[in-house]
């Protein structure tokens, strides 16, 4: 069992430790990264944390996590003028989120401004080997692979400290069928 020290000073095992989590996506089709947001907060869910959904109108993925009682806030995760992460960042207070998760490049970019606005925690997920100067900027920086791990340490210059790798899920009910007859 771990065990995790808080700012008060109290000693909490890590797994009682719960958080509100404002997952972003910019993405609305069907897609490798929606596919992992709505696997990766389903699992979230599961084991206890509040998890929220910042996207577009109408997404794939907030039509699937709706259905699961995720709270889904619509946004065109406008960039300019700002009063749109003014919003969300007086939203994200009001609903005492503890940490901003990003997935895409727009998420990413928005995430920044919600970042400076409301002084959450902002963590951002690579999942390709794509550079973006928002890798330098995240608190931290989630690798979908030990391959985009090192991409952002050698192209992108995010200090390995700041990176955790995280391997996508895997939905098995999917295969259930091909993995009946094994």
């Amino acid at each position: 069992m771990f065990l995790v020290r808080l700012p008060c000073g109290v000693v909490q095992p890590l797994e009682a430790i719960l958080m509100h989590i404002l997952g972003i996506v910019s993405g609305g089709a069907v897609n490798g990264a929606t596919v992992h947001v709505v696997l990766l907060y389903r699992g979230l869910i599961a084991n206890g944390h509040r998890v929220s959904l910042l996207c577009r109108p109408n997404t794939w993925a907030a039509r699937r996590l709706a259905a699961e009682g995720v709270a889904i806030i619509e946004s065109d995760l406008s960039l300019q003028p700002m009063a749109e992460a003014r919003r969300i960042a007086g939203l994200a207070r009001l609903q005492e989120v503890d940490a901003i998760h990003s997935h895409m490049s727009r998420s990413h970019n928005f995430s920044l401004l919600l970042r400076w606005h409301s002084s959450i925690a902002w963590v951002a997920t690579a999942h390709t080997h794509t550079w973006h100067f928002h890798w330098l900027l995240a608190d931290r920086v989630i690798a979908v692979s030990n391959s985009v791990r090192r991409f952002l340490m050698n192209y992108a210059l995010v200090h390995p400290k700041r990176i955790d790798t995280v391997h996508n899920s895997i939905d098995w009910n999917r295969f259930g069928e091909a993995l009946s007859g094994q």
